[in-house]
């Protein structure tokens, strides 16, 4: 018995009631942006952001006695390490608000 349902099963996939065949060409009309190219845009957004929102706090940062050249790309890589508290949809919704708002103002 146990080698007969194999073989009764193949194929009737289509004829299930809900099932839907993949419709490669629909699909590539309809992809989504790739989390690596809505993440190029999200990243400098946020890390725009990021600086307005703790400017005074960077200052201090910026301005301490044991500050060295070396901590910015430390400190850069920081604010970075935030954009992967948002999840790939989010960012990208943020990404469109943002380009919205900017043809907007055009």
């Amino acid at each position: 018995m146990a080698e007969t349902v194999p073989a009764l099963l193949v194929g009737q996939a289509a004829r299930l009631p809900g099932y839907v065949k993949y419709d490669e060409d629909r699909h590539k009309k309809n992809k989504m942006p790739s989390k690596d190219a809505t993440s190029q845009s999200f990243t400098p957004y946020y890390l725009q952001q990021s600086t307005k929102e703790f400017a005074e706090d960077l200052d201090k940062i910026r301005n301490a006695d044991d500050f060295k050249g070396d901590a910015v790309a430390m400190l850069v890589k920081s604010l970075q390490q935030g954009t992967s508290l948002f999840s790939a949809a989010d960012q990208e919704r943020v990404t469109k608000a943002h380009e919205s708002e900017g043809s907007e103002k055009k």
